[in-house]
């Protein structure tokens, strides 16, 4: 019985013990956060210091991040324009080529023309033909021309071949009698056209070329006999500018160098002229 109660003595004392020991630790521990509020590390300034040091350099590195996006997207967009322009220049090569293909092939073809020149001729007889007067004249000279022209893939240069004859009359040598002048050629010429429209429908141009042709001057002097009239096959040379209007309407003004120009006593009497200018219309079938 007194065991009993001294074993449950003896546990009372030790609970009463564990309690108290409990509450200085709780004490301690309240002691030392309140110390550690009141008196903080010393390092703590420190640490608050690299800690704003870090936040400025995520910061700048942020910034700078941005500044290289953005330059980078600035360089992207530039990059994406000089490529759009140069599409654009391409596709307006490529309209250009088309256009200009299209039109050699619609300027190509036969056509059909008509002249009106002006030459200057002097002519008179030798001694042995005093009875006859001198002539001195300016006749006109109507024609015809046929052929057919070729436009390259350019559509500005072309090559044309043809045939044309002018003819033209005067007075002679006696006052009732009249004289022709007359030349005929095979033509080869090279054209260039420069287009003055966005449909390249009308164009200025210029021309050069050479032919073999033929001319001479006629008129009849029956009571003459043994002598040829002034007359000669040879190299013919042409040079002349143009208008082109809707493609089919061809004008020119131009000159053309017949082969004969001047003639020695071989022939009846003396002959000289001038080189033939003329303008002619031109139609493309």
């Amino acid at each position: 019985m007194c065991s009993k109660k001294i074993r449950n003595l003896i546990l009372c004392f030790g609970f009463i013990l564990s309690l108290h020991a409990e509450e200085n630790t709780a004490q301690e521990n309240t002691t030392e956060e309140n110390m550690i509020k009141e008196n903080p590390p010393k390092d703590a300034p420190i640490l608050l210091e690299e800690k704003r040091a870090q936040t400025l350099e995520f910061e700048e590195n942020k910034e700078a991040k941005k500044n290289i996006d953005e330059k980078s997207l600035l360089e992207e967009i530039h990059k994406k324009k000089r490529q759009l322009y140069m599409l654009k220049g391409e596709l307006h090569e490529k309209n250009e080529s088309i256009l200009f293909q299209q039109m050699a092939k619609n300027k190509s073809g036969f056509f059909i023309g008509v002249i009106l020149g002006d030459i200057g001729v002097s002519a008179h007889p030798y001694e042995k033909f005093e009875l006859l007067s001198n002539i001195q004249a300016s006749p006109l000279l109507y024609g015809l021309r046929s052929g057919y022209q070729k436009y390259f893939a350019n559509g500005i240069s072309a090559l044309r071949f043809y045939g044309e004859y002018l003819g033209g009359a005067m007075k002679g040598f006696k006052s009732d009698s009249l004289a022709s002048y007359q030349t005929a050629s095979l033509n080869i010429d090279l054209l260039m056209d420069k287009p003055i429209d966005k449909e390249k429908r009308f164009a200025l141009g210029i021309f050069g070329g050479v032919g073999v042709g033929w001319n001479g001057m006629y008129q009849n002097l029956k009571e003459i006999k043994g002598y040829s009239q002034p007359n000669a096959f040879g190299l013919v040379l042409n040079l002349g500018v143009s208008m082109t209007l809707n493609l089919k309407h061809r004008f020119e003004l131009a000159l053309k160098m017949p082969p004969l120009k001047e003639t020695s006593q071989t022939f009846l009497y003396y002959f000289k002229s001038t080189n033939i200018y003329y303008i002619s219309y031109n139609y493309l079938l």
